[in-house]
């Protein structure tokens, strides 16, 4: 008996702590003031702070004005659908005002300023609306760009229509760009310092977004179109977020190759809020989405080391979902695996963007493949589905303070009937932890706003600082943060992803840019000569004793863009081998004679073992996480390889070979290799996805013939891919000019 009371208290005394941290943590819908910073240092700072500070933000930006209350229905738009995008600002800036752009009482340097394509100036009151012309998170019709840190690929909803973005900067963050003349290329490239937004200040309570004192904000939107009677038949609208969009589409994107511009209904099904404030300067992010985007998945994120998502969907769900959708449960193969790309529906590579040929092509005219079109996709990280049901006790582990918000403000949301904006959760906020920041004494002794990217990442992204963390299946306990619109196809971390945004200078220095991406691959379009690379994997079978095992694999590249000059740089390679093989020397043939030496420049290239490259010293270390038994070898040319003008593409086949009584060691194992290159641009660097896997095959096939690279005459940062996958690449100067 004594024990049964005692079970009875404990569980009492737990219901009573859940009542009082609900209480405690109040969703006010009537005071929608948007917060400056987190109420308090980040010495007592809680995670309820850091949720509560990511729901305030949602609720003041989705409000009309400033200090006024979200329309419950929708229907009058919020203040962030009168900001200017990143396209808007960057392209409007310059003397004389660039054709199609509509600016405020005719000066550009107003926020609130449009740019629209030609195809969209032919709609009738074309100015009347916003405009999407991103046709991904990273490629849109002017700036296209990617790198390893963003997913370069597509989300295809149930009904077969691609989601399309856009990124919007605050007018206080506008008015700073501008001022600062951050979006002229050669402003950003002659600086020798790292960018450093302003932090607002913690004590502004005034909630507006044009003011200074509240610090830079930058939102990113996706959004789904529902447009026409498919959509309206099966969704309920009055759920959504919905605006009438100008949606464009460039001609490299549509079968017809015609560029369109059409008015489409679409509806908000994604939105990530980044604030740089005093307390957190390395920006706080928080990242909402629609309650009906996906299912949770049924397993924990895969754990350190695994590259690959959490790809364990559920096998039915019991209500449609906008990546989710019912034919999935019916056998259907119009969806493709968990969390994987879809397969593209241009076959015949009719829309194929000519900045980087390599990549999959996607036709936004025509509906999507027939077979593993369409997204399938699941939250990577478990979170409570309905905020409107009751909270389990305990609490999720993974984000339990972003529950109780979730729950408390769709619950006073809804305490007068539906309300729109109670059907968007808070995934979760991202902050890093305040012994991981310089010292920040309250005021009025607050010390000068910095930029704290080497508090993230240095060489490494320091996961330990980055707050909230969840439990992976292995493994120690790690940030994740993502949203199933934005980050669909990635082990998503939005702190360690954007430590790593960064310009090269004209001295060849790399120049951080506080975490903004858009100003790293908008803005910087840098005229240096850069390299492509591609591996592909050929191997054999061999049995102990008789025969030796050799690999190899193609190296090649070409310089893309501009007039190429002389160019020196180092090649790097690692390759994944067994602690017990000694090393192999690595022999570079050439791609088609494998005879023959590779020569480039008049030189013959050979590698050497990297010395410096020890037990997890390696360049590639720090990104690939590999077995105890296994190790990198690492591998530079003798001396730096060399580019001329009349050498804009190179190829060579790199094989190694394994003695007869050592072959056993490879067979049937996974095989993994790994290049960069250190040229001015350090975009080598880059290598977060730049690994190819394969295993050894039965035969080994004559090597690859080289690629042969229809080199374009438009300027271009440059892009390095590695196995087909695209990792960094820049947009056209001569598009920059166009505009100008």
């Amino acid at each position: 008996m004594t024990l049964s009371r005692s079970w009875l208290f404990a569980i009492l005394g737990l219901l009573v702590a859940l009542n009082q941290a609900q209480a405690e943590n109040a969703c006010v819908i009537d005071q929608y003031a948007l917060p400056a910073d987190i109420p308090q240092p980040n010495s007592s700072a809680t995670a309820s702070d850091f949720q509560e500070f990511s729901w305030l933000s949602f609720l003041g930006l989705n409000a009309p004005a400033v200090g006024e209350l979200a329309d419950p229905q929708g229907l009058i738009e919020p203040q962030w659908s009168h900001w200017s995008s990143s396209v808007d600002m960057l392209i409007c800036q310059g003397s004389p005002t660039p054709e199609g752009c509509d600016c405020i009482d005719g000066n550009c340097a107003n926020s609130g300023s449009r740019y629209y394509p030609a195809a969209c100036r032919e709609v009738e009151n074309y100015d009347d609306y916003r405009v999407l012309d991103q046709v991904g998170k990273t490629d849109d019709s002017f700036l296209e760009a990617a790198t390893g840190g963003l997913s370069n690929d597509a989300v295809i909803d149930r009904f077969g229509n691609f989601l399309r973005y856009e990124i919007l900067v605050s007018p206080a963050t506008y008015d700073e760009i501008v001022g600062k003349k951050l979006y002229d290329e050669s402003i950003l490239k002659a600086r020798t310092e790292d960018v450093n937004m302003s932090c607002g200040t913690p004590d502004y309570v005034g909630g507006d977004p044009a003011n200074p004192q509240m610090g830079a904000m930058v939102l990113k939107a996706a959004w789904m179109d529902v447009h026409g009677a498919a959509a309206s038949a099966e969704l309920n609208l009055a759920e959504y977020y919905t605006e009438d969009l100008l949606v464009f589409t460039p001609a490299y994107r549509n079968k017809s190759g015609v560029e369109t511009c059409e008015v489409r209904k679409m509806a908000m099904v994604g939105m990530h809020i980044e604030h740089k404030t005093l307390r957190q300067p390395n920006w706080i992010w928080s990242t909402f989405e629609h309650v009906a985007n996906a299912p949770n998945c049924t397993e924990s994120m895969p754990g350190s080391g695994q590259k690959q998502p959490n790809t364990s969907c559920p096998d039915a769900v019991d209500k449609p979902y906008n990546f989710f959708g019912t034919d999935v449960n019916d056998g259907s193969s119009s969806c493709q695996a968990c969390n994987s790309v879809p397969e593209s529906n241009d076959p015949g590579g009719a829309c194929i963007n000519p900045i980087t040929p390599d990549l999959t092509g996607w036709c936004l005219d025509q509906p999507a493949a027939i077979t593993k079109g369409k997204s399938k996709l699941c939250r990577q990280v478990a979170v409570i589905e309905d905020p409107l049901a009751a909270l389990d006790d305990p609490l999720p582990e993974n984000y339990p303070q972003a529950a109780v918000w979730n729950h408390n403000c769709a619950t006073a949301l809804t305490a007068n009937g539906p309300n729109v904006w109670a059907n968007y959760m808070l995934v979760s906020g991202q902050w890093l932890k305040g012994s991981a920041l310089p010292e920040q004494p309250d005021p009025p002794d607050l010390p000068s706003c910095i930029n704290v990217k080497d508090a993230v990442f240095s060489g490494t992204v320091n996961r330990t600082a980055i707050l909230p963390q969840v439990s992976p299946a292995s493994g120690s306990d790690r940030p994740f943060l993502g949203n199933t619109a934005m980050e669909s196809y990635d082990k998503p971390n939005c702190l360690g992803c954007h430590a790593k945004a960064v310009i090269t200078n004209n001295d060849g220095q790399e120049i951080n840019t506080d975490f903004m991406y858009w100003l790293a691959l908008e803005v910087a379009a840098l005229e240096n000569n850069a390299l492509a690379y591609s591996l592909e994997y050929t191997g054999q079978q061999c049995q102990p004793g008789t025969d030796t095992l050799e690999t190899r694999f193609l190296l090649e590249g070409a310089v893309l863009g501009a007039e190429v000059v002389n160019q020196s740089f180092d090649l790097v390679v690692a390759l994944t081998l067994p602690n017990t093989l000694p090393a192999p020397s690595l022999q570079a043939y050439d791609a088609e004679d494998a005879s023959s030496p590779w020569i480039l420049a008049g030189k013959e290239v050979a590698f050497e073992v990297d010395p410096t490259c020890t037990a997890g010293q390696c360049e590639v270390d720090s990104n690939y996480a590999l077995p105890a038994d296994q190790r990198w070898v690492q591998y530079r040319t003798t001396e730096p390889v060399s580019l001329t003008q009349g050498e804009r593409q190179f190829a060579g086949s790199l094989g190694y070979r394994i003695p007869t009584d050592d072959c056993n060691l490879l067979d049937h194992e996974p095989f993994r290799a790994w290049a960069s290159d250190s040229s001015s641009l350090e975009l080598g660097n880059f290598v977060d996805a730049a690994i190819v896997s394969g295993k050894y095959e039965s035969e080994t096939p004559d090597p690859p013939a080289p690629r042969t690279y229809d080199v374009p005459t438009l300027g271009l940062l440059g892009l390095l891919s590695l196995g087909g996958l695209l990792l960094m690449m820049g947009w056209q100067t001569a598009r920059r000019q166009r505009y100008r």
